[in-house]
Parts: structure tokens; sequence; C-alpha cells
């Protein structure tokens, strides 16, 4: 497995925020970094499509329905 680097700019204060935010969790940048990415991928997108579109010709009043 290859590994590779992501990276952000934010402010320093944020910066700091985040450090001491990650001392309190006992866990160090990067891990609470992965932690979380790993969160938002689990984010799943419905592969079924509930109903089916039926197109109906009404030939008394020339429409479709």
């Amino acid at each position: 497995m290859e590994f590779r680097t992501i990276s952000t700019k934010i402010p320093s204060n944020e910066l700091t925020l985040f450090k001491r935010h990650c001392e309190k969790k006992g866990m160090t940048p990067s891990n609470l970094i992965r932690d979380l990415i790993l969160e938002e991928l689990k984010i799943t997108v419905p592969n079924t499509v509930s109903g089916r579109n039926r197109i109906n010709y009404e030939r008394d009043l020339d429409t479709f329905a």
C-alpha cells in the first residue's frame, strides 16, 4: 500500500485550537485528521432507484401521463 500526504493551510490561531483539541482527545493531529477523513468517506450513495417512471399515452386526450 502506498501512502500519500494531504495538506491544508489554516490560520495560526485555528492551528493552536486544533492542537489543543487533539491533546484533549489524546491523539496526534495526523491520527485525528485520518479518522475524520475515513468517517467522511463512509457516506454511501444509494445504488438503487425507488420507483419507476412509466409513461402512458392517453389516446382519447392525446396526452402523455
